[in-house]
């Protein structure tokens, strides 16, 4: 049995909400790890205070009124996680879910026609194409081989074509999305690779002269150089 809500305390501490304000929250349902993302009713009551209640907040996105990447969102429930873009038409706000030092937050933002997401997985299907696992559970067919585990592909909504490919590589730009420099954006300066069956694959980012070491599977690719700015989290 699927549980609907879950118990304020095993929240994240990103959502803002308290432990205090009752028992339960909604259980946020969707692509996203369960620990990294945000259910939209929390974004829409608590985060950009949209509503005053639960109930309108549900009646708000039952109607179709929230997008997520471009498309209506009627579960309450559904979990938006990193580079999710969140869009209420009629009031000219959009929004960019990002991270920091703390964990997710919604940056507001221009209206976008794209987004970042990270290849996380990568199968070969016929006709010489390879099917590409993202980060936001989507998966899109590419040819060629350029695309590898752990590069960034820029892609168009809500038709999901690719306009864009980063690369995980030396010089590109990216943040650090867990652990302990969560939120750190900077220049790649070292990958290391894993020589034994213990050893975990890590990554080195300039980050403002500071250097910020981390497992290469907290990296997420942002772009060419110079595409990293200053973000919310601080090297540790």
């Amino acid at each position: 049995m699927i549980m609907a809500h879950l118990k304020r305390y095993k929240m994240p501490g990103f959502w803002g909400l308290g432990v205090k304000g009752g028992t339960f929250v909604v259980r946020p349902r969707g692509p996203h790890s369960k620990g990294f993302c945000i259910p939209l009713q929390v974004a829409v009551r608590d985060l950009l205070g949209y509503a005053t209640s639960a109930k309108e907040a549900k009646s708000i996105i039952s109607q179709g009124k929230i997008l997520v990447d471009k498309k209506p969102r009627k579960d309450s429930a559904f979990a938006i996680g990193f580079m999710d873009t969140v869009e209420i038409p009629g009031s000219g706000k959009s929004w960019v879910v990002d991270v920091g030092s703390k964990g997710l937050f919604l940056k507001e933002s221009p209206k976008q026609e794209s987004k970042l997401c990270k290849i996380i997985g990568k199968t070969s299907v016929k006709g010489g194409k390879n099917q590409l696992n993202l980060h936001d559970g989507r998966n899109i067919i590419a040819a060629g081989e350029k695309y590898k585990t752990g590069d960034t592909l820029k892609i168009s909504l809500p038709k999901l074509e690719v306009l864009d490919h980063f690369p995980l590589k030396k010089g590109s730009d990216a943040i650090i999305v867990s652990g302990k420099n969560m939120g750190v954006r900077g220049t790649i300066t070292a990958i290391t690779e894993r020589k034994y069956m213990l050893e975990k694959a890590a990554v080195t980012l300039d980050a403002d002269g500071k250097k910020a070491e981390t497992l290469r599977k907290y990296v997420f690719v942002i772009g060419g150089k110079g595409a990293a700015k200053p973000g919310k989290g601080e090297v540790k």
